[in-house]
């Protein structure tokens, strides 16, 4: 690692004296690759296409060879820079990279072969990276760019409510787009205000609008919607039926999100055929909030036989019938989801006071094959990217070779990986062969010593810290999310520092949270908080750690106190809903796995009391607490 940060910095003469400690050493040969893409501007391009056809499969080869791609096309060797990109990456999505090369096929002289590819690359609804402005200037001086094109692009960004865009696009048109452009705006503002007052022409683009600020004015309150819908605009316009079923769908759906108490007769009125599996959902939903167990079961025989046949809908269709008094038929379907090792299947062993259906299985290890795997020259290299730390490099060889491996191989390499402590990629890799019943593999001790004197610390379950580790992270070190969340327990930085700052724990960067025992002192310690806001209410603090607690905040009941497993099936987010069963799933099986004995679910799915009741309670503090979701 000494000499690979050496060599990063392009400073090969520290990397040299560490040379002949690494003869024969597997990543050896990536030391090179590192040091050629730091001083790709320096060395001769065939010394790097050397290295290249040596090591065509490298992870320092894919960064060398995107460094060197740059580097030919700013100096202009357009017939090499084409090679290279018609070979590794004109089948990606790099929109940069796409234009450079329309751009260097218009350098070589084939004007006629570029028009479509770069109209291509203009039609789109979203901003394009400045490496296609060139391009785009190119059309406007050949007039390739008329006005249709920029309608035609205007609507895109408009369709995807890229108003910035589209801005800039009606700018080179009439002042009647550019008014166009003003009442979108104007419509995602508020568009009760603007559907109210507007008199629009029965025009495509006016019926698109409307019904745009009407699926926009459903989503805040689908009564207002609904009355200017059938007032105002219904019957009036030539909308098509799919525009039609649409908008009646829309409107009742939204009013099933806000749990409206008259959903349940605008889900009814619907004909069967106007719903989707959406909608039939979030019927069953707001029935679950009402009590309303009769359109429950509706809901639910409403629902295509693939929708209704899964583990949730049976699960609450089974409660449908207890409501009803119809326990035997209840208690059958109840039995049949309880020898599953799932979230519903444990809620109806809890139903029938059965024990879980843990059902573990080993997977016999062919010590032969394994010692085969472990001297296979690819897969070692894999295991030493992730012994120095580099996860990420050495996931992607180590995926590259599974692919290579016949089914039985791949099994055994799932053993290896878990021998080897790279969790990460034994549970992948047990995945893939639908090892489902090793929970050896895909619920491993991982990180145990750090989850183990982190959350005693703490004072939270251990069982629950690395059941969000395993939902959060599957137990990778570096990984990040869209949101910039990092390491095993995903903390977003800002949550990382201000924990650290709290609790006096070292913390140098958002780096820091890349490293196991620092992201796992941070994680345990914020779950101890939320644990501490929420009165101790594991499925409250599960909730808050996802979505964040003002959120969940928000989401308590007004009044009186809610059961939890509805209070989980009504959450209006689909990540938190399927995160918080996860965790709650993975928390039963650790619990089995390290303790031998399974926590049940009834045993921490208690009432989810209003935000009153836990202020009179004193389970939270009544100050404001500062800081944001």
């Amino acid at each position: 690692m000494r000499a690979l940060h050496a060599a990063e910095r392009g400073n090969w003469s520290q990397v040299e004296p560490e040379l002949t400690l690494l003869d024969g050493y597997p990543l050896r040969d990536d030391l090179r690759g590192a040091w050629l893409a730091a001083s790709v501007g320096q060395v001769q391009h065939t010394e790097i296409e050397s290295y290249l056809d040596l090591h065509p499969s490298l992870y320092a080869s894919s960064r060398l060879r995107s460094r060197w791609v740059q580097r030919l096309y700013q100096e202009q060797r357009w017939s090499e820079f084409l090679t290279q990109y018609d070979r590794f990456y004109a089948d990606g999505n790099d929109a940069a990279l796409h234009c450079q090369a329309v751009l260097a096929r218009l350098k070589t002289g084939e004007p006629q072969q570029v028009v479509e590819p770069a109209l291509t690359l203009w039609t789109v609804g979203n901003s394009q990276p400045r490496e296609c402005d060139p391009l785009f200037r190119w059309l406007a001086r050949e007039k390739l760019l008329d006005s249709a094109s920029y309608r035609q692009r205007l609507s895109l960004a408009l369709a995807e409510r890229n108003f910035q865009l589209a801005d800039y696009l009606a700018g080179f048109l009439t002042e009647s787009e550019q008014a166009l452009v003003d009442l979108y705006k104007r419509m995602a503002r508020d568009p009760e205000r603007e559907l109210a007052k507007q008199h629009f022409k029965n025009s495509e683009r006016a019926r698109s609008l409307i019904l745009d600020g009407l699926e926009r004015l459903a989503r805040r309150d689908p009564d207002a919607a609904q009355k200017l819908w059938h007032s105002k605009y219904r019957k009036r316009f030539s909308f098509t039926d799919a525009q039609l079923v649409r908008m009646e769908r829309k409107i009742a759906f939204w009013s099933a999100q806000n749990m409206q108490p008259n959903s349940m007769q605008r889900m009814a009125r619907l004909p069967v055929n106007f719903h989707d599996e959406d909608s039939l959902e979030w019927w069953a939903r707001a029935a679950l909030y009402l009590g309303d167990w009769p359109s429950l079961s509706n809901a639910i025989a409403s629902m295509p036989d693939n929708l209704a046949r899964e583990d949730i809908w049976q699960y609450w269709a089974a409660r449908a019938m207890q409501a009803a008094g119809k326990n035997d038929q209840a208690n059958q379907t109840l039995m049949a989801l309880a020898q599953q090792r799932s979230y519903y299947g444990f809620m109806a062993a809890d139903a029938l006071a059965l024990p879980y259906a843990f059902s573990h299985r080993d997977t016999p290890a062919d010590e032969p094959i394994l010692e085969e795997l472990a001297g296979k020259q690819e897969l070692f290299r894999a295991g030493e990217l992730f012994a120095t730390g580099l996860y990420t490099r050495g996931r992607l060889e180590w995926d590259a070779v599974i692919r290579q491996l016949s089914p039985t191989q791949q099994v055994q390499a799932s053993i290896l990986a878990h021998r080897m402590g790279w969790h990460s990629q034994a549970i992948a890799t047990a995945a893939r062969q639908r090892l489902y019943d090793d929970l050896k593999l895909r619920y491993p001790p991982a990180f145990f010593e750090l989850f183990k004197a982190s959350s005693d610390q703490a004072g939270i379950s251990l069982n629950w810290a690395m059941g969000i580790a395993r939902s959060e992270s599957l137990f990778m070190p570096d990984v990040k999310s869209r949101a910039g969340a990092l390491g095993l327990m995903q903390l977003m930085p800002a949550t990382g520092a201000a924990t650290a700052r709290e609790f006096q724990i070292r913390y140098t960067s958002s780096g820091s949270l890349l490293d196991p025992d620092t992201n796992i002192q941070l994680g345990t310690r914020y779950l101890a908080k939320m644990q501490a806001r929420f009165g101790s209410h594991l499925v409250l603090s599960t909730a808050a750690y996802n979505a964040g607690p003002n959120r969940v905040s928000s989401w308590l009941p007004a009044t009186g106190s809610v059961p939890a497993d509805i209070w989980i099936e009504t959450l209006p987010y689909r990540e938190t809903r399927n995160y918080v069963r996860r965790v709650l799933e993975s928390q039963a099986i650790f619990s089995w796995r390290l303790e031998q004995q399974g926590t049940r679910l009834s045993e921490v799915l208690r009432p989810i009391p209003s935000a009153a009741q836990l202020q009179a309670s004193a389970l939270v503090p009544h100050e404001r607490e500062s800081g944001s979701d």
